[in-house]
């Protein structure tokens, strides 16, 4: 007499297999996504922030030299800060307030062509002599 075998499932079948690689690679796929995203942000913060100290810099240089030294219109120069070589421009217009000027300094990275930021500030008689207020 012939004897039934019975079979049981022991495993996972072949679609249930692929559903569960599939889930798993878009997982995969968003978090290397957001990893890509957060080291590119820090990189723009890192340049951002490097670009802002080298504008603020050369109007600290500029209101140093004295409203009497300085001359209207544009300069230009290239510093190196952070590892990093940076093009700045500096404009310098009068205001309608006599005897103080307007200060404009747009940063770039110097392999880029695109400005990064602009810094705005002051040079005045009266500004000189105004105190620091952090």
């Amino acid at each position: 007499m012939k004897q039934k075998i019975k079979f049981t499932q022991t495993g996972f079948t072949l679609i249930e297999v692929l559903v569960a690689l599939i889930i798993v690679s878009v997982g995969a796929g968003a978090a290397l996504s957001a990893l890509t995203n957060a080291a590119n942000t820090g990189s723009h913060l890192k340049n951002r922030t490097f670009g802002h100290w080298v504008g603020v810099n050369q109007l600290i240089e500029t209101r140093l030299l004295g409203i009497e030294k300085v001359k209207l219109g544009r300069t230009k120069g290239d510093t190196n800060l952070g590892g990093i070589y940076w093009h700045w421009e500096q404009d310098i217009i009068s205001t309608p307030v006599q005897g103080v000027l307007k200060l404009t300094v747009s940063v770039r990275n110097a392999d880029s062509k695109e400005w990064l930021l602009t810094v705005h500030g002051a040079l005045g008689q009266d500004l000189e002599r105004a105190p620091f207020i952090p």
